[in-house]
Parts: C-alpha cells; structure tokens; sequence
C-alpha cells in the first residue's frame, strides 16, 4: 500500500521521487537499463503519458502486479471572477469561512462581541461560507443553529450559509431582467448617489412607453451598480419587455433610443387585457380555448400563467376558474405585447430595429420567447425581437433550460418584481439561490448589500478550484468477476500445524505464519465473515433479541425525500415537510433485525405486517425493537418483530429463495391508457415523494381493478416495495370518487424469490385491486424480473382512507395558490370541519400549521384542537387570499404564523389587522389592511343569534372581553352597535346554520353620525 500511495503521489505531481537506502549503488547497475533515483527530480513524459509500476510479493503468496497511469488533463480553466466589494456604508455585514463545516462552527464557539469585531476584517478564500447582514445576538444565535444542522440556509432573518457553494465549482449566474410589473417603485434614488451616477430621471409615466423607459433606465442603473460591486453575469435574459433591457445591458443595442423612437411614432395599443391565473399554462390554454379570441401570453411558472383579450371574455375565464378554486385578478396593462394583436404596431417596431445598430453582446444572451440563446447575425437579432411581440413569453421553459442546459445555480433578478417567485416555483426544492436587487421594503443600497453578502456565501469571487481529473476507463481485457455467493464463505482452520522447535528457521516461519492467520482471522471478523471462538459448521441461535434504533433525517438521509407535506423551497424547518418512515422501509428493518437472531438464513417473506401511527423521523424517534423466534425450528422460520407504539410484523427466514411459481397472467377488465405519466406522477404532486423513493418509471396500463405499470428497483432501503403500493394509491386516485387520499396500514402476506433486484432493473408489476370500502382499500401486487421469472408477490397490501373533499384534493396539487378556506365578500374567509376523525383531522393540520403552531395545537385538551384548528385555517387562507389579490406569489400556509392577539407573521411587509372566531363546525377570520379595528363574530343559529355574533364582533374589535354595548337594528343585514362613544357598524350573514358577523365601519360619537 507504501508504494501505491507513493506511485499515485508521483504520477499526480509529476516528479520522480529518490530510492530509499540506495546511497551506494552496485557498480553493474550504471551500464544496465535500471537506474536507481538518487534526488527528486522532474519526471519528462517523452512522449507519452506517466506510468508507474508497483510490485508486491510476499512469504503468504502475495502476488500483486499494478500499472497506473496519469489521467488525461482536463483541458478546461474557469477564470477568477472578480473580488466582490461590500458596500462600507450602512449596515455591518459580518463573513466567515473555513475549510468544513465543523470548522466553520467552531470559529462561531466564541462570544458575540468577538464575532461582532471581525465585521469588517477580510475573510480566508475557502469553501464553507456564512455571511450575516446587521449581525447581532439574535442572528449569531440563529447562525451557530444554521451551521450545526449542515444544510444551506439562504436569506431568512438575513443570514446566508452555503456548505457546498453553488458558484465555486461551476455554477453560473444569470442576470434576469423584469418587464412591466403590476407595482413598480423602485428604491434607486441612494444607489445612484452612493456610485456617482446621474439620476435615472425616472417619468412616473403609467403609459406604455413611458412605463417601458422607467423600466429600461431602473435595469441599467442595477446593472452597472451590481458591476460597481464586482458583480458580473454569465448569463443574461429578461422577461417581456425585460427582454430589450437585458439586450442593452449585454452592449448589443441602444434599447432607450428604440423606447424613444417608438414613444414618438405613438403606438396604436389594442384594447384588450391581461389576466394573472393560479395554475399553469397547460390549465389556462384549455380554459382559454373557451374564451372568443382570448390566448395564453406568459407561461411564468408551473402555478401562474397570462391570459390576453377583449375585457369581457377575459373576465368571464376569471369567474369560471374562481368557480373551480383557481384564483385569478385582471393586471393594469393593455398592450396586446405577446399576442398576435401585437401585430397592430409590428411595422413600426420592426422599422426602430433596423434603423438601430446591432453588435455582439458582452455577455451570452437568452431569449424568452425560444427558451434559448440570442442568434448570431444582425438580422436574425432583428427578427428575434419582433417575434418576441408576437409570441407568448415561455418563462418557465426558460429558467429550465438555465438550469439544465447553462448550468446557472444563482438568479439575480435586476430591478422590482416577481421574477424570484417563479423562478423557485420552477425550480421546487433544487439546489439554486434567487434573488432580488430591488424590494420594496428596504432602500436599495441595503438590498444591494443583501445580495453581495448573498453571492460571496455562494462562492462567488472565490478561486477557482484545482480542475478535477476527467478520469479514465480501465480496459482490464476480462470481464469483471462478481461472485454474488456462488461460493462458500471463507472460513479459517484454528492455528497453524505445529513445526519442529529446533530450527531457528522453521521456528521464524511459524510466527510469520500466525501472524498471517491471526491477520486474516481479524479481517474476516471486520467483514462480518467469521467470528472468533466458534468452530466451523455451528451456529449459535438466539431466541430473542432486542435492539435500540434511531429514526431521524440524520441516521436515515433517504426520509428527506419522504415527507407528505411539501413547503417552499429551501424550508428551513424540515419538521414541517413531516419526513415519516414508509412502511416498506420499516418492514426492512424487520428484515434486519430478524437477521440477527437468524444470521445464516436469508429473508423470503413477511406476515401480518401492521402498523398503528406514523413513525416520525423529525424530530429524531427512538424505539427500543424486540424480536422473538415464534416456531419450534419449522421451515420456513418465522421471527416476530415489534416495534413498540408504531408497527409489528412476522418475518419468513429460510437457508435459500424458494423456487419462483409461474407468473400470473390473469386479465385486468377494461384496461386503457393512463391518464397520467410516470414523470408527471410525481411532477404535479400525485405522490409526494422525492427521487430516492421514485421507483415508478412507467405505467402501461389502467383498468377498474388494477394497475400494469414498470417499476426501476432503487438502492433506498424499501423504495421498491414502497413504488408498488404507490401504484395502488394512484389507482384510488384515479377511481375514486371521494376520500382518494391513502397511506398503508398494513400487509398480509410478502414472499420472495430472490435477493432485492440491483439497482437500475426493471420489473413488470401488475396491481389487483382486492376489496374497496368507504375506509379501507386491499391490493395485491406481483413483480418480475426483466427475464420474466417472479421477484415477489404481495397479498392483502391495506391502506387507509382519508377523508378527501374538492377543496382537500385541489390542495394536495397546489398549496402554495390554494386552500381548504373559502373567501366571501367583505374581506373574510370560511373554514369548514374536513375530517371524519383525528387521523384525517392532524392530517390536514400537518398542511396549515408551522412547528411553532403544532406545539400550541398539541398542548391544547382534545375536545378543544379541532374549533381552534378551524380559526387558524381560516385565518390563514383569509391572508393568503388578501395577498394573492394584490400581487404577492405562491405562498404556502406555513409560511405564515398565527400569533396570539390574533397578529400574523409571513413574507410580506403591509400591515394587517386580523380577527378569528369557531367552534366546532366552523371557522371565521376577517383581514383588513392597517391597523383599523377589526372584528369578526360566530353563533349558532338560535336564541337571538345574530346579535350574539355582533356583539362578538364588536367585542373583538375593541380588544375586549367586555363592554357596555346598545344594539340597533339598521336593516334586515346590517346592526349599528355604540360602545363607548364609538359606533360601529355590523353586517351579519347566515350560513351553514350559524350566523357570521363582522365589522365594516367604525367613527362618529352617536348613530345617527355614523348613520350619516
């Protein structure tokens, strides 16, 4: 092993290293072909690649003979970028790095105001990189948490930490320029005094043109800001009219003399408008086909599109979608761009391009409308920006091919706008950073510094890497030999024959030969092939067993790709995806366990597989597992394994695989095509699961009782088995008319025919359909190896029913643009009661609730957490439904917290003031913007119901538990209600058999004021 370290080292740095212990050579060597290596000295290819040769022989009967050859040089050198500059002014911004992640932890082992002091010093060029803008107490806190979980954290409470930088190895960064945006205040007034640059003088103008010159300046000022700061893309693309910005940006055209040219010429701009929707472009084109002349215009993310067309038309699409759960609002612009009505002024805009100079780019250009880069040539430039008019801007397609294709793991989005919202949304849970130079909520030379501080923690601006090795295939002239278990195992005699004593050679022999066997002895142990102590041929057999295990994200890293609630991308907190242990993977550690009672017998089958509750692996679980021989030495074995609280099973155990049976080919009825693709399976949400567990590859067929699909066996513990109960939730998912929503509780019966498939093989598998009720579903499922022969087969795979309604199934999809809630006029939301028992009432709780909110949930009495769950639903869904209508994107329901009050917290700056009341059947939340008193009350409909619910309302708005309060009927709706010198006005609904009442108005020292 000496000499192929030694040879690998030499090879690597291309130097000859000395011969040890030759200083005195023999004299026939200087006239042979063999020279002995006095000094290092430089190692000359002469034409060919290094090789070095390494030879071991030894007493045992070593005989070892290894050639290595120097990899072929990689001929590819990323250049240095520039340093980054952190702008001195303003807020600290406090950077650390260091060599791993444990290191990084221990610099952060000190005090806070050692930290504090090292602000402003220069930080080492090494790859684990934190970064803290405004650091204080609070933020180090959350760091040192950060960096001892290990995982990227990008930007919540203004702290970035990257263990694995996206841009130091290869990553890319494009610039992506936004068009026209719904609210458009760009913060650059102390940009452009903080570098000296002229005021981008910018019009105000809510026109076309005028707006697309405000647009064109803010992108330009950004740009040469971020250059200032030793930002530079890789990339650069735009969305709509984004588009000539990046074009300007990029050197290749003056973009503002074409604005000016086209803002004098007067467009004649089509009467038509432009639509938002919360679905995808596939959903809106079919909604549009509908709709007289209305066309799909912007495909920005799997969950928003753009409609364009006459108002009434448009609107109409709105409402029809409203009516099916997909929310929609009309945006204040009425261009005709990205349509064919754009053809209104195709000439004019084709004949500013000609008239305008075009050059190369500085840097590569991508285009929305082709999802793909500029084209060289003038003309084809020239041609390009007209079809952009015309043709719908593919947005999403193009961040995928940015990601795919450019290799770009950072979006930096150069002006105010949404442009990040739909890059996450493509992007889901890929490892990327997207980011904005230009918010609302803070001045723009503070988000400046957010982003600089943001891309240093991702490696940008740091050295570039040693190129790695490209590496080469090995020809060894045979095939490679897997023995598999084709022969017995290794086992070794106890101790060498004894030798005559009286020889000094023969004595020395021996004690090498001991040293041998005790050498191997120790390695067969250390592989698990023999044990010390026990002679050949017996087996000691144990009756029970019992053995501690952990079930956490850490022991188990394949559950991070098993969680059934899905939350925003780069979700610090992976106790809200609630990972759970599968019952295939827990009916492998039955398998384990079994194993050791019964080491020498390989696993064939399972019985009476059950499980009680979900196995939590977030927070960390451990079980104390008991295992039990339940036979008296029959064939096969049977082992019994419980693990406590959580699941128990029988499993098979036998010394081979029994012979597999012939293939049951009998029929399914009525097969036909899927409705789905494998790909889209898990793509639109069907199954929750990520790619360690998605072993579905294709489904063949359909039919009223079964599945034939292909299965592709993964190296996760259970994935396979999992695959083929997914295969029977899509089939309740597909024919199921409500309660579609199943996780399994059970099997029956497993039996096997051979070891697991290798990874990569595909098996046909066919899914029966046993016995369906309103609670359970029964399937069966057999598997077979790609030469056709049976893998397994299961009997009795059980799972339980949910309860699962419209509004529950259109979440499971999209709960990032959907809810459970229903939005009604006056600003308030209704939650209904959706479950049929605690498992499907915790279920839909995991979907709402934050771990802050769980807590409180769980240490409420039982009777209590279903009226109080209902309020925080609806008051939930009703500041969703309050953002989502002024423009704020996907936002999922953890993203927001309920604070007692009630007060909320979330993603967004604006003010709100929120009111809550339920019972057992209903919820109710009110949201206003600002801080105007807000009430919202509930009764059931009897014993004066409605003035019950006013004076709640009334009650709630003030704040207090009790007042002197004077009712007054105004109308057969509406209660004017004085309490202290306040009137305030009540508007009452009934519904679902209860009365809501709420707030609309307060002011005045008497009624007949507030009347006024």
């Amino acid at each position: 092993m000496a000499g192929l370290i030694k040879a690998a080292f030499a090879l690597r740095d291309g130097v000859l290293p000395p011969t040890l212990h030759a200083d005195d050579p023999h004299p026939a060597l200087a006239d042979g072909r063999l020279r002995l290596v006095r000094e290092a000295a430089e190692w000359e290819r002469h034409g060919g690649p290094r090789r070095a040769v390494v030879n071991a022989f030894g007493f045992g009967g070593a005989n070892a003979h290894l050639v290595l050859q120097e990899p072929p040089a990689s001929g590819v050198r990323r250049a240095r970028r520039r340093r980054l500059d952190t702008p001195q002014d303003g807020e600290a911004v406090l950077r650390l790095a260091a060599r791993t992640t444990d290191e990084l932890a221990e610099i952060l082992a000190v005090s806070d105001e050692q930290l504090l002091a090292q602000a402003s010093e220069d930080v080492p060029d090494l790859p684990c990189r934190l970064a803290i803008v405004g650091p204080t107490p609070r933020r180090l806190d959350l760091a040192r948490a950060v960096v001892q979980r290990g995982t990227a954290w990008r930007g919540r409470s203004d702290v970035w930490f990257s263990p694995r930088p996206l841009l130091a190895d290869g990553g890319r960064l494009a610039f992506l320029f936004p068009g026209f945006e719904p609210a458009f205040d760009p913060r650059v007034t102390d940009v452009a005094e903080h570098f000296g640059m002229p005021d981008p003088g910018l019009t105000g103008r809510t026109d076309l043109l005028g707006h697309a010159a405000d647009v064109l300046h803010t992108g330009r000022l950004l740009a040469a800001a971020l250059a200032e700061l030793g930002v530079e893309a890789d990339v650069m693309a735009g969305h709509s009219l984004g588009e000539w910005t990046a074009m300007a940006v990029a050197g290749m055209c003056d973009a503002g003399a074409l604005i000016q040219e086209l803002d004098a010429a007067a467009l004649d701009v089509p009467d038509v408008v432009y639509a938002a929707l919360g679905c995808g472009a596939a959903q809106a084109q079919e909604a549009a086909a509908a709709g007289s002349g209305v066309v799909v215009s912007h495909d920005n993310c799997p969950h928003q599109s753009v409609i364009c067309g006459q108002a009434e038309a448009v609107r109409e699409i709105l409402g029809r979608l409203a009516s099916e759960g997909v929310l929609g609002t009309e945006l204040p612009f009425r261009t005709g761009f990205h349509t064919p009505l754009a053809e209104a002024f195709e000439k004019q805009v084709r004949h500013s391009f000609e008239a305008l100079e075009m050059r190369d780019p500085r840097v590569p250009l991508w285009s929305a409308s082709t999802a793909a880069p500029f084209p060289r040539g003038a003309e084809a430039v020239r041609d390009l920006a007209v079809r952009h008019l015309l043709e719908p801007v593919r947005f999403s397609e193009l961040i995928e091919e940015l990601y795919g294709t450019a290799h770009v793991r950072a979006f930096v989005q150069v002006g105010p706008g949404g442009l990040t919202g739909f890059v996450a949304d493509r992007l889901g849970d890929r490892e990327h950073l997207a980011m904005a130079v230009n918010v609302p909520k803070r001045d723009g030379m503070a988000q400046l510094r957010r982003v600089v501080a943001a891309l240093w923690a991702e490696g940008y601006g740091a050295s570039t890497p040693p190129a790695p090795a490209a590496g080469m295939r090995l020809d060894l002239g045979t095939p490679l030999v897997r023995l598999d278990g084709a022969v017995e195992p290794i086992t070794l005699t106890p101790g060498v024959p004894a030798l005559p004593a009286d020889d000094p050679v023969l004595a020395e022999l021996e004690a090498l030969l001991n040293d041998a066997t005790t050498g191997a002895q120790s390695v067969l142990e250390a592989l698990g092939g023999g044990s010390s102590g026990v002679v050949a041929g017996e087996s000691p057999e144990a009756a029970e067993l019992s053995v501690s295990r952990v079930f956490s994200v850490e022991a188990m890293p394949q559950l991070a790709d098993h969680c059934l609630v899905p939350q925003a991308p780069g979700w610090p907190d992976l106790s809200d995806r609630f990972p759970i242990v599968p019952l295939a993977t827990l009916v492998e550690v039955m398998a384990g366990t079994a194993r050791e009672l019964l080491p020498d017998m390989v696993v064939v089958g399972f019985e009476d597989v059950r499980t009680v509750r979900w196995l939590v692996a977030n927070p960390p679980t451990t079980v104390d597992i008991r295992a039990y021989l339940v036979d008296d030495g029959d064939r096969p074995r049977r082992v019994k394994v419980v693990i406590p609280d959580y699941a128990d099973g029988t499993v098979l155990l036998a010394e081979h695989y029994p012979m597999p049976p012939a293939p049951d080919r009998t029929p399914l009825t009525i097969e036909g095509p899927p409705i789905v693709t494998a790909e889209r399976l898990y793509e639109e949400r069907w199954m929750f699961h990520g790619p360690l567990f998605r072993g579905i590859s294709e489904i063949t067929a359909l039919a009223e009782d079964g599945v034939h699909a292909v299965l592709t066996a993964l190296p996760t513990p259970g994935a396979l088995m999992d695959s083929a109960g997914q295969l029977c939730a899509h089939w309740i998912q597909v024919y199921g008319d409500t309660n579609q929503t199943v996780f399994p509780v059970g099997i029956e019966r497993v039996l096997l025919y051979g070891p697991l498939p290798s990874a990569g093989e595909r098996l046909e598998t066919t899914i029966w359909n046993q016995s369906l009720t309103d609670t359970t579903m029964r399937c069966s499922a057999e598997m077979l190896h790609e030469n056709g022969t049976v893998w397994a087969r299961i009997d009795g795979w059980t799972t339980h029913r949910f309860y699962t309604d419209e509004a529950l199934w259109r979440m499971k999809f999209t709960p990032e643009v959907s809810g459970t809630g229903e939005p009604q006029p006056g600003n308030w939301t209704v939650a209904r009661k959706r479950w049929d028992g605690t498992a499907s009432r915790d279920l839909l709780m995991r979907q709402y609730l934050c771990a802050e909110e769980r807590a409180e949930y769980d240490a409420l009495p039982p009777v209590a957490q279903g009226p109080w769950l209902l309020g925080r639903i609806a008051a939930k869904d009703a500041v969703r439904d309050h953002l989502w209508r002024n423009g704020h994107g996907p936002l999922f329901p953890a993203e927001l917290t309920i604070h007692e009050g009630p007060t909320v917290t979330g993603p967004f700056d604006e003010p709100l003031t929120v009111s809550i009341a339920s019972d057992g059947e209903l919820g109710v939340a009110l949201v206003r913007p600002g801080h105007d008193p807000a009430g919202i009350g509930l009764a059931v409909n009897e014993n004066n119901a409605r003035v019950r619910a006013a004076k709640q309302a009334v009650l709630q708005s003030m704040k207090t538990e009790r007042a002197e309060l004077v009712v007054t009927v105004a109308d057969a709706e509406r209660l004017l209600i004085a309490a202290d010198g306040t009137v305030t006005t009540v508007r009452t609904r009934e519904l679902d058999g209860h009365v809501v009442a709420w707030t609309t108005a307060s002011g005045g020292t008497d009624m007949e004021e507030s009347r006024v």
